[in-house]
This record gives structure tokens, sequence and C-alpha cells, in this order.
């Protein structure tokens, strides 16, 4: 293991105190947060097609409706 030294203040460093494994729980904080950073990267990619669909919808409805214009003025 490769020791790194934190700065801790006093209501952190009681919080550390308490821990029973104080280097474990942070090791285990550091992978969770590393297992979670793939889902936000596809939940920023499924926002992003989100608002593509929405935008393509309202084109589509907005070629619809003069679409629709169009033969009401020809009737």
């Amino acid at each position: 293991m490769q020791p790194i030294t934190i700065s801790l203040d006093k209501e952190t460093h009681k919080l550390a105190k308490d821990k029973t494994n104080f280097s474990a729980w942070v090791r285990g904080q550091l992978r969770s947060e590393r297992n979670q950073m793939p889902i936000r990267k596809i939940i920023a990619q499924l926002e992003k097609d989100l608002e593509l669909s929405q935008k393509s919808s309202d084109l589509f409805y907005k070629l619809l409706i003069e679409e629709r214009e169009k033969g009401e003025r020809k009737e």
C-alpha cells in the first residue's frame, strides 16, 4: 500500500476516529466514487439523446402541421 497523508479539521478528525478502520473506509469511498463515474457519463449521454429526440419530435410535428395546412389551402 502507498501511504498518503491527509489533513483533517477538528470535526472530520472526530468522525475519522469513530471509524474502526478509517483507511479501509477511505479506500471504499474512493472506489465507490470511481465506480459511479461511468454511470454519470451514461446518464449525461442519455440526457443528450433525449434532448435530440425531443428536438426531432418537435421538428416532425412542425413539418406535419405545415403539410396539413398546405393540404387545407389546396381544398
